[in-house]
């Protein structure tokens, strides 16, 4: 069962709960209850970033009218960036 699952329960219940973490510099820490809440309200925050930018690509692509458009559309250029060169 994955910890999603599970978690709420097992903090109700006053019962420990800790992982070993790896970070992006390959290091590892102890996350207890409250730090793997943390990770997935992260990871929620991240995800939904990434959704709302794939909106904006797509909005830019049907609003383009020919390949160069489509082709000069950039997933890493800010939509400000995109608004100042159009």
């Amino acid at each position: 069962m994955h910890c999603g699952a599970w978690l709420p329960t097992t903090r109700e219940a006053g019962q420990p709960y800790s992982i070993r973490w790896t970070l992006a510099d390959n290091t590892t820490v102890e996350l207890g209850a409250e730090g793997v809440i943390a990770v997935g309200f992260a990871l929620l925050a991240h995800t939904d970033g990434i959704h709302q930018r794939s909106r904006q690509i797509y909005a830019q692509i049907q609003a383009a009218q020919t390949a160069e458009e489509v082709a000069g559309i950039s997933w890493t250029q800010e939509p400000a960036e995109i608004e100042t060169a159009a």
